[in-house]
């Protein structure tokens, strides 16, 4: 019987779980950062509660998280900020803070013309976690 309540409890995020109806934004950029990451092979897209994370294709930890907020998104990448390279967007180390992502590293994606440097970021990310 506890099985049975336990599973009835278990949801199944969406990515409508995490956009609001007025998010036009967020969603512009979030689709558009979907497409460009394919460039980067078979990525495997997971859908949390609070973030949707990205794996490379047989791989046990995620490379970048995503938290969408109302104005753009908050892009958590695993390597530290001492690991990475961006003159054009600004990284916060967020290694000792609490947050629901796995990364060490947060940045803001809130207009798509900063798009190449998210990517550049999220390539470095992906280049650094999976090179072992």
């Amino acid at each position: 019987k506890e099985v049975e309540e336990t599973l009835r409890e278990i949801k199944e995020y969406t990515l409508a779980d995490h956009f609001s109806p007025d998010w036009q934004l967020s969603q512009r950029i979030f689709n558009k950062l979907k497409e460009e990451i394919s460039v980067l092979g078979e990525i495997i897209e997971k859908i949390n509660k609070q973030y949707i994370a990205y794996f490379k294709e047989d791989a046990s930890k995620s490379f970048f998280e995503v938290v969408v907020l109302k104005k753009g998104l908050r892009i958590s990448i695993r390597p530290k900020l001492n690991q990475l390279k961006s003159p054009h967007l600004k990284l916060e180390d967020c290694s000792e803070k609490n947050h629901w992502t796995n990364g060490n590293t947060n940045f803001m994606l809130a207009k798509l013309e900063d798009m190449p440097y998210a990517l550049d970021l999220i390539k470095q990310a992906y280049d650094i976690v999976y090179s072992s």
